[in-house]
């Protein structure tokens, strides 16, 4: 340091004889082991001198306190004895030698020095000796050789000379040894860089109070180590040898994570990954649950026998992690160091309590049934994963677009039971697109249909072949039809003749009757028989008995053995004589002998070759008899004029036959009769007709070439000018619609289907049969998609709502247990593999525990954790520290299980890696739209190289661009939405899940007050609204008692100023805190008044510059600042929206303070938040079944105060009822869980009722 002005310190020169002493006396006392010093009253009206040095003194407490608050490092120190002059590198040297932790303290109006601590080596100067040296200082070179050295002044000097001559080159004049201060020199570098020699020191007895930073000089040695270790190795080279985790794998199994804390579904899924040994980067937004997150994985990990390492610069951040598991019983686990130094004999003490109380550990485990402990974490573990991988499966299969192409619970929404429905097996062959090129291709056919249905082409032969040159040989089919037509009325003006020749078929047949018909007459004529007179009825008669009678007749001959010559009759005389002499000898004798009187049977017997005998006799009587019947039933039958029975029975058959065949032609002309005359040349007649339907017969086959056989038989019923009015002119205009109809319908895959959608409906309208298919569709693959997923089936059922309640109760259990069994272990671990010597005492943590209770030369915490590592690390499993404190801490290696930072966004890269570099794996949480690391404590590395590790502004970016990253998304800082709404508006995208407590949206009230005052803004302070400020404070102790306060200023000096005023008016109290917008990040509180100071000057313009609010990062601060209320924010400002100058607008950050000064305007008056967004990405409105919802009832409400619930709706009793369904707000969840059991479990804890409804409910309930 050149000089003291600008870097906030006291030369303690200054104190010289305002103490009633000189100024050394107060080194005196210090050597001495005094615990507190007098220094100056507060004020003192009889010295200015004293009263600027009490103003001094004021800041640097104040200053102290903030360093105490935002960092938790030791700040304040005296330092006396400077190392002055130039290293051996050159490096100018101005640097204590020594220091001395103090703390200043304000006591009945007089100001007070406290110190306990020993005096210390200043390590910033023992690291430049060491680098510019190239020398390592002796092992037993430390903090208690001072701690050892004389109360005497004299004698501390000659043995610290003593120690300081041995270690270093460093000159010691004769000035060190005399009782007084020097005077701190006020020179500039350049004079310094001239006046001193190289490797040239001396030893000056100056004497400084002020902040000294020390832990910083622990980070210089981790980067030598660093670049000692890997100078080729690049960032993303480095990051991979530390945090690269393994591939695939699995997510740990629900009975082996221990979260202790509530955990949402973005949580969730960080603390998953981080479980499967990802690094991750978290962007938490304010109120997000970073610090929840962390306690969780933190719980989880050590009770699992992991060291867990949190790092973060601010203190805060640090203290809620602690606080949050210590009040739940963690916290003699845990090991919160701030300052490596001032920490180390709490840290020590708990050490100590830690060995003390393990018999007290043993004691209590025995105490708890661990049993029962694991058997219940496995039972509600098992309910949890049994019932969430149920659910996930139900989701996967509610929104699976892959079999159908649409979710079923779009199809749940569209289908109703109670409307008709096309069904068709082949609907389950389509999927949604095929549906809707089929719903295309359906109305294409309808127009078409409603076009031709009616008309002569609906039954034709397709034209899906037909070429335009063909239209010329259909319309000649056409014509060629109505001409045969006319012929046949021609001919037949009745219209019989087209009713038999209609089709293809008729037309052979009664050409084939007309044929056979000419052929029979033909015959008869050939014959000379009278076909007119065979036709007669009476002749048919006789002819057909005639016919059956010769029939009979040549049958029954056919049988006989014996051919006559002559009639029967004569057979018959000679054989009655012949039989009777065939009885004896002497007959037959005289008959043979008289045989020329018998001439006709000896012939007959000759023929045959028989001997006259009574048997052969007899068998010619037989035979005789049956002819003689013949003859006389051949008499008795009535014989027709045309054919009467001749002597020649065999013409006589084949002229009955003929007669017999002309009959039934004739009869199976039928009704043709009425068209034919058989008196009247019926050979002509039939001539005429063969004619004509032998020419139809022959057209026939072109005809149906192009028209169907009904269109044919249209023709011939009922003419051309019926079937076709349109004008022949129009006819190809005709045929190119049926050539594209008939082509279309050739390539319609579902044609089948389309025609029974037709055909069953067809009194529907074409836009009711589309609905009926879509709604045979949908409840087709529903039938189908529930047959295949049983699950989904479930919605909405008892056994459902049972399962949901189930996973709940789980869930909540578990939680409870988590904390009980991850305390069984932890002490489980502490006491597990103790060793005792033979004399039962322990041996285990025995030489710790000495390290630990030691008064005098106790080892630095490095050094217990360098030496006893395991033993600490048992009883301290998690360690919470700055990076710097780190460093300060632990050597450089992979120490530690998981490191995570918090509040990374404000952690230097340069600070953070070191700290990262001690884990296994690495969690880097902060927010991006948060503030970014900040110079007000310490100086920023600057490095003109370029590359992510030197262009990244903390360690929240650079980490974003080598790990995973997941944002959190619930917020549960503000108890009303609107708290945070801007915030979410501008920086997050509307991403933020909030949930007001049910009372606080009940009452209607906003959340914000707005206040304008006429303040000045003058010498960097606005003394008007510092008074409104505490007249604010008085308000809200009044109203909201036991509520913490924060105090939000643009700059320090507004911010000392209302210290100052509070102070003043006793209103100093632990619940209130003054922040600036640089500092505030971390903090929260119940109300927050914001009061930026900003106003008009006594000319009352606004030039201003806004200081912070102005420069780069301004939004950021913002958002810091407008985001720490938990139930209200007070704004207190000079100025309105309206006072903003066009200039001033064009700054961003202004652009938006005056955004959010319109917002609390607003809001202070009518609190109006709109609803919050739903993402819709990937999820159509056709699913959403709160359109339907609000659609069918008007109790149903969009306007919901969050995104945890779909609708609103007011119930019977008044009360307002969160709906939820299966949205998107299912469908956009992290997992399933989250929706139906995290977000239930939410809304009951802020107070809300809530209802789930499903979309399978309104269709398959009908």
């Amino acid at each position: 340091m050149p000089r003291l002005s600008g870097f906030g310190m006291i030369d303690l020169q200054d104190f010289d004889f305002l103490t009633g002493a000189p100024a050394f006396e107060l080194i005196r006392k210090l050597l001495q082991g005094k615990r507190q010093v007098s220094l100056i009253p507060e004020l003192d009206p009889r010295s200015a001198s004293s009263n600027r040095l009490s103003k001094s003194l004021s800041r640097l407490a104040f200053r102290d306190q903030l360093i105490q608050e935002e960092t938790g490092e030791q700040s304040l120190y005296l330092a006396w004895l400077f190392v002055e002059g130039k290293l051996i590198n050159g490096q100018l040297m101005r640097a204590p030698l020594i220091l001395k932790p103090v703390g200043l303290e304000r006591i009945d109006s007089q100001w007070k020095l406290n110190s306990s601590e020993s005096w210390r080596w200043n390590p910033a100067f023992l690291l430049a000796w060491r680098h510019a040296t190239k020398q390592r200082l002796p092992d037993d070179f430390s903090d208690e050789q001072l701690e050892n050295l004389p109360a005497d002044p004299t004698e501390f000097r000659i043995t610290l000379n003593q120690i300081v001559q041995s270690n270093f080159s460093i000159q010691v004049q004769s000035n060190l040894f005399e009782d007084r201060i020097q005077n701190f020199p006020n020179s500039q570098i350049q004079v310094d860089q001239n006046q001193y020699q190289e490797g040239k020191l001396t030893l000056k007895p100056y004497a400084v109070l002020g902040p000294f930073a020390q832990k910083g000089s622990f980070l210089f040695s981790d980067y030598e180590e660093l670049n000692a270790e890997g100078q080729d190795m690049s960032l993303e080279d480095l990051f991979s040898a530390h945090f690269e985790a393994p591939e695939n794998r699995p997510f740990p199994r629900e009975d082996a994570m221990f979260p202790i804390f509530p955990l949402d579904a973005s949580q969730e899924n960080v603390f998953l990954k981080v479980r499967q040994s990802k690094s991750m980067v978290v962007e938490g937004p304010p109120g997000t649950g970073k610090s929840q997150l962390i306690s969780n994985l933190v719980s989880d990990f050590i009770a699992r026998g992991k060291k867990v390492l949190v790092v973060s610069q601010k203190r805060a951040a640090l203290d809620v992690v602690f606080e949050r598991m210590a009040k739940v019983g963690f916290g003699q686990f845990l090991a919160l160091v701030h300052d490596f130094q001032g920490d180390r004999n709490l840290l020590f003490e708990k050490i100590k309590k830690q060995i003390e109380s393990i018999e007290a550990y043993q004691e209590q485990n025995r105490g708890i049934d661990a049993i029962h402990l694991e058997r219940e974490i496995s039972r509600n573990s098992r309910s949890i994963a049994r019932l969430s991988d149920k659910l996930e499966d139900f989701r996967q299969a509610l929104f699976d677009t892959s079999i159908v192409g649409m979710p079923i619970k779009a199809m749940y929404l569209n289908a109703d039971l109670e409307k008709p429905a096309q069904k068709s097996r082949s609907l389950l062959k389509l999927n949604q697109e095929q549906a809707k090129t089929f719903e295309q291709d359906f109305k294409i056919y309808a127009r078409y249909q409603e076009r031709f249905e009616a008309s002569f082409w609906n039954e034709r032969k397709s034209f899906a072949q037909v070429q335009a040159a063909d239209f010329p040989r259909i319309s000649q089919a056409i014509w060629e039809v109505e001409g045969f037509r006319k012929q046949l009325l021609e001919l037949d003006s009745s219209g019989l003749a087209k009713k038999q020749v209609s089709t293809e078929l008729q037309i052979q047949n009664q050409l084939q009757k007309f044929h056979r018909a000419y052929n029979s007459l033909q015959q008869l004529s050939s014959e000379k028989l009278d076909s007119h007179l065979i036709l007669e009825k009476e002749q048919v008669k006789k002819l057909r008995k005639q016919q059956l009678f010769l029939i009979e007749e040549k049958k029954q001959l056919a049988q006989l053995k014996f051919e006559l010559k002559a009639d029967p009759q004569a057979y018959q005389v000679e054989l009655e004589v012949l039989l009777s002499k065939s009885q004896s000898f002497f007959g037959k004798l005289w008959a043979n002998l008289n045989h020329s009187k018998y001439p006709l049977v000896f012939e007959l017997l000759k023929a045959n070759e028989l001997k006259l005998g009574s048997g052969i006799l007899g068998d010619i009587q037989e035979e005789l008899q049956i002819r003689i019947q013949l003859q006389e039933e051949k008499q008795a039958i009535p014989q027709s004029l045309a054919i009467p029975f001749s002597e020649d029975a065999e013409k006589d058959i084949h002229r009955l036959n003929l007669a017999l065949d002309w009959i039934n032609a004739w009869q199976e002309l039928g009704d043709w009769h009425s068209l034919l005359d058989p008196t009247n040349d019926l050979f002509r007649q039939l001539e005429i007709w063969m004619e004509v339907l032998e020419k139809g017969s022959t057209s026939w086959t072109f005809w149906k070439t192009w028209l169907s056989e009904s269109q044919i038989q249209l023709l011939l019923e009922q003419g051309l000018s019926s079937c076709i009015p349109e004008n022949e002119l129009n006819w190809n205009a005709v045929y190119t619609e049926l050539v594209a109809f008939d082509r279309f319908l050739l390539g319609w895959d579902n044609q089948s289907l389309g025609l029974e959608l037709w055909q069953e409906f067809p009194e529907e309208s074409t836009a009711d049969q589309v609905h009926i298919f879509w709604n045979g569709w949908y409840l087709a693959w529903i039938s189908e998609l529930e047959r295949r997923f049983p699950v989904l089936a479930e919605a909405g059922s008892l056994k459902m709502e049972s399962e949901l309640e189930e996973l709940r109760k789980s869930i909540l259990e578990k939680r409870s247990l988590s904390q009980h069994i991850a305390l069984l272990r932890l002490r489980e671990q502490m006491c597990q593999h103790l060793e005792y010597n033979r004399l039962g005492n322990r041996v285990t943590y025995r030489e710790l525990f000495h390290q630990v209770s030691k008064k005098r030369q106790r080892w630095a915490i490095r050094k217990l954790v360098q030496e006893l590592d395991d033993e600490v690390f048992k009883l301290l499993p998690c360690w919470l520290a700055s990076p710097e404190t780190v460093s300060a801490l632990f050597p450089l290696k992979n120490q530690f299980d998981l490191v995570i930072f918090d509040e990374a966004s404000q952690c230097p890269v340069e600070l953070g890696l070191p700290a990262m570099l001690r884990g296994k794996q690495v969690v880097i949480a902060g927010d991006g739209k948060q503030l970014r690391p900040s110079d007000f404590y310490q100086v920023k590395w600057e490095s003109e190289e370029e590359g992510l590790e030197f262009e990244a502004e903390s360690l929240l970016e650079l980490a974003g661009n080598f790990f995973e990253s997941a944002r959190l998304k619930g917020h549960y800082r503000s108890a009303d939405p609107a708290l945070i709404h801007f915030s979410n508006t501008h920086f997050y995208e509307g991403q933020l899940e909030t949930l007001p407590d049910y009372a606080t949206i009940q009452s209607g009230k906003t959340p914000f007050f707005w206040e304008k005052v006429e303040g000045i803004w003058e010498n960097q302070v606005n003394q008007v609204e510092a008074d409104a400020v505490l007249t604010r404070v008085r308000q809200i102790q009044k109203d909201s008692l036991g509520d913490s306060i924060g105090i939000v200023t643009g700059n320090y000096f507004q911010m000392d100023l209302i210290r100052e005023k509070l102070w003043k008016e006793g209103l100093r109290q632990a619940g209130i805190k003054v922040r600036n917008i640089e500092n505030v990040q971390g903090d929260e509180f119940d109300q927050v008044i914001l009061s930026l100071g900003y106003a008009p000057n006594r000319e009352g313009k606004l030039v201003t510059n806004f200081g912070l609010l102005s420069k780069s990062g301004a939004e950021n601060r913002l958002n810091v600042a407008i985001s720490r209320a938990r139930k209200q924010l007070h704004l207190i400002s000079s100025i309105n929206p309206e006072d903003f100058r066009p200039g001033q607008l064009q700054n961003p950050g202004l652009s938006l303070l005056r955004s959010y000064l319109i917002w609390v305007q607003k809001q202070s008056k009518q609190r109006a938040v709109p609803a919050p967004e739903v993402e819709t990405e990937k999820f159509e409105i056709d699913w959403s079944l709160k359109k339907k919802l609000m659609e069918s009832d008007p109790t149903y409400s969009s306007h919901i105060p969050s995104a945890v619930m779909d609708l609103l709706r007011v119930d019977s009793s008044g009360d307002q009822v969160a709906i939820l369904t299966d949205d998107q707000r299912f469908f956009n969840s992290p997992t399933a869980k989250a929706a139906l059991a995290y977000h239930p479990i939410l809304l009951e804890e802020k107070g809300w009722k809530w209802k789930m409804v499903w979309s399978r409910e309104g269709s398959m309930k009908a």
